[in-house]
């Protein structure tokens, strides 16, 4: 990119290669990687001298200029000729997970620009994985939920609604697994997909804490509700399930005063009912319209 490159080079002159190396144990090992070709079982050990693992033990931006003058310079590929180098970490609650890494042909490739835009991007990086632990520790937090609600006291109560319970908890789940499955194929999108992943989170949360409060039929809330919008979330349980297509006709139906959350679990559950049936694939219509 033109921010990374100094003012006295040929746009033709200088050739990036990247890659992020994750941390695994006490290796670093390459996941994705562009402009270059790396051994399928390269790795390289934490306590090894390089460049990428400085960044990893210190977390903090190793930015090298020229790498004839860094005894800690080391490539997989000694073929290639690279002269600078610019390792960010990538750090989740404070501990790096991953090492972004860009090395480039010329020395002094890496302007003041490019250095904060690489960091920026690395920034943006732990952010979204934080937010998908946050999914992972949710899928926990229902399995321990679960547990303890069967073994507490309340079990008796609990049983007239288990079925229920494990039939409707499977909507918000699923609608995280599928987000985040579409967050990996279309990271362009991954703000979208994190939205609507909190919004499955904090779903999926009301309905274990009704559950765990309740000893009977929890009444009716009643409120005013964009019923339109009800209707799509509940429906968008379909959304990236392999060989599922979801059809919305979905007309205005304005303001109604209804339990938004119940109608919700409704018709994620007719949705999934409809997923289910269909092991082969199809299009699944969800149709709403004032009468």
């Amino acid at each position: 990119p033109a921010s990374m490159r100094r003012p006295d080079e040929q746009a033709d002159a200088i050739v990036f290669t990247a890659g992020v190396g994750e941390i695994n144990g006490n290796v670093i090992m390459y996941r994705q990687y562009r402009g270059t070709s790396i051994p399928d079982d390269f790795s390289i050990p934490l306590d090894k001298r390089s460049i990428m693992t400085r960044a990893a033990r210190t977390g903090a931006t190793q930015l090298v200029s020229d790498i004839r003058l860094d005894a800690d310079y080391l490539t997989p590929r000694p073929d290639e000729v690279n002269l600078s180098e610019l390792a960010v970490p990538i750090k989740i609650d404070g501990m790096v997970h991953a090492v972004l890494n860009i090395e480039s042909t010329v020395a002094n490739a890496f302007t003041r620009d490019g250095v904060a835009l690489v960091e920026t991007l690395a920034a943006h990086v732990s952010t979204a994985l934080e937010r998908l632990r946050e999914v992972e520790e949710l899928e926990r937090s229902v399995a321990e939920k679960t547990r303890e609600l069967l073994e507490g006291n309340q079990m008796v109560a609990a049983g007239k609604v288990a079925a229920t319970v494990a039939h409707d908890i499977k909507g918000p789940l699923q609608l995280i697994k599928n987000m985040v499955y579409l967050a990996r194929q279309r990271p362009e999108r991954m703000g979208e997909f994190l939205d609507r992943i909190v919004g499955a989170v904090d779903h999926a949360n009301s309905m274990i804490e009704g559950v765990r409060q309740a000893t009977k039929e929890a009444p009716l809330v009643l409120a005013p509700a964009d019923l339109s919008r009800v209707i799509i979330e509940g429906a968008g349980v379909a959304e990236g399930t392999t060989e599922i297509k979801l059809k919305l006709e979905v007309e205005p139906l304005g303001m109604q005063t209804v339990d938004a959350p119940k109608l919700r679990r409704v018709v994620e559950n007719l949705t999934r009912n409809a997923i289910d049936a269909m092991p082969s694939g199809g299009t699944v219509t969800v149709s709403a319209r004032l009468e």
